[in-house]
């Protein structure tokens, strides 16, 4: 295989196949909150919500900006998948490339309240209690959800930066400063 393996040792390279599983893992419920939930009821609208100029308002709500990050995670995977697979693994190489497409983060973030709000208040479950009533049956029913609420996944991407601060943080430390991706990982940890 090409290029120097991580530290080269396997705690390194343990570390950095943790982050690929990991981050297929993230990936799946992204791709879950996205095709079980947010385009059926972009698709399916009108049946779900009652008043159409509602739709649009009850999804940025729900959803913020989830598919933008969904989109850049599914690049990313397919840049360590493919760092991995050439031998070269250089993660801290791919995070300063995907760092500056994970500002999408505070704004899904500092939605994420009206997301809880919607679930929260009596009103909005009164009044949208198709919506309700069909993201519950979603959940129970739908095999790519695997049980998972949406409330349940709205919140995976709240923690996800934090993640990848350890996990690149482990990786610094298994790596040797003679490695060929050391200075990419200091930078992508600042």
């Amino acid at each position: 295989a090409g290029g120097q393996t991580l530290g080269g040792a396997s705690s390194a390279e343990s570390t950095t196949r943790y982050l690929l599983s990991d981050e297929e893992g993230y990936l799946k419920k992204l791709d879950i909150l996205v095709n079980s939930y947010l385009l059926p009821i972009r698709i399916d609208g009108r049946k779900l919500l009652p008043k159409e100029r509602e739709q649009g308002i009850i999804i940025e709500k729900l959803f913020s900006n989830i598919e933008e990050i969904f989109f850049v995670h599914k690049e990313l995977l397919g840049l360590l998948a493919q760092s991995f697979r050439s031998g070269s693994i250089l993660v801290g190489k791919t995070f300063c490339g995907a760092i500056p497409k994970m500002k999408l983060y505070p704004t899904y973030i500092a939605n994420f309240t009206k997301a809880i709000e919607f679930f929260q208040d009596p009103e909005s479950l009164e009044k949208n209690k198709t919506l309700h009533t069909w993201l519950d049956r979603v959940a129970d029913s739908d095999e790519q959800a695997e049980g998972m609420s949406l409330q349940m996944l709205l919140a995976c991407p709240l923690n996800r930066i934090p993640q990848y601060e350890l996990l690149l943080d482990q990786v610094l430390k298994q790596t040797p400063p003679s490695h060929p991706d050391y200075k990419n990982l200091l930078e992508a940890m600042t």
